[in-house]
């Protein structure tokens, strides 16, 4: 019972601030009016926002599937409820430090989280893609980690603080490159198709919001994308005998 109390009080709070910085203005800007104040080629359209609240859906049923499992075999385990807890607190720091554009410190709270995510989403057996059990974790770890590079391109390409003598343009297209070389990897190693699908969804948006206007930005989102599609078809690797 104590473990669920830790996720349920974690999930509300997460819920509330989340909801927050998308409709209150926080340093009289809510999250997306900061982020669309600069022009930043990696940023998707704002359609591709939405799947946060519909991240929040599927955490919200991964709670309630916590409470149906208390008395199971596959029970929510301390580490788990801590990881999340952890991830959720460290969210809210995040929002707190991304309207008052604390950008690196925000950065570092986004790679905290992503840690914390991955580490609970490797507590799931490879073969629980399932929406009571890595699913929803999955496409939030996802989420977390496609805004982890958008930090990276906004730090290095809006404040000019390494550009190695590469165009805005170009670093746009290695960290996206980057982005989607980390799906393939799960998609791969860890037998998972939501986690590329996720980042499918942001790299469609970046080809949008730059509409052909940026041509090499928006061709190497749409490649990307299709490289993932293909991925998640023809990956076909054979689960280990222990993946259960």
């Amino acid at each position: 019972m104590g473990r669920f109390l830790i996720v349920l009080l974690a999930f509300i709070a997460l819920f509330i601030a989340s909801l927050s910085a998308y409709a209150l203005p926080l340093n009289n800007h809510t999250a997306l009016e900061l982020a669309y104040s600069y022009k930043i080629l990696m940023f998707p359209a704002l359609y591709v926002y939405w799947l946060f609240p519909g991240a929040l859906l599927l955490l919200a049923y991964w709670v309630f599937a916590q409470w149906q499992k208390r008395h199971t075999a596959s029970a929510l385990t301390l580490t788990q409820a801590i990881l999340f807890a952890i991830s959720s607190i460290v969210f809210i720091v995040w929002i707190n430090l991304w309207h008052y554009e604390q950008f690196i410190l925000a950065l570092a709270a986004l790679a905290v989280i992503s840690i914390c995510l991955f580490i609970l989403y490797l507590t799931y057996p490879l073969t629980e893609n399932k929406m009571n059990g890595r699913l929803p974790i999955s496409i939030a770890f996802a989420a977390i980690a496609f805004l982890t590079f958008l930090t990276i391109g906004f730090l290095f390409i809006s404040n000019n603080l390494i550009d190695f003598g590469l165009s805005r343009q170009l670093w746009a297209v290695v960290l996206l490159t980057c982005a989607a070389a980390l799906a393939l990897a799960i998609r791969f190693h860890l037998y998972d198709a939501a986690f590329p699908a996720v980042f499918i969804w942001f790299l469609i948006g970046v080809a949008i919001a730059n509409n052909f206007n940026e041509l090499l930005v928006t061709t190497a989102a749409l490649f990307l994308s299709g490289v993932l599609i293909v991925g998640i078809i023809f990956i076909r690797k054979r689960l280990p005998s222990n993946a259960n």
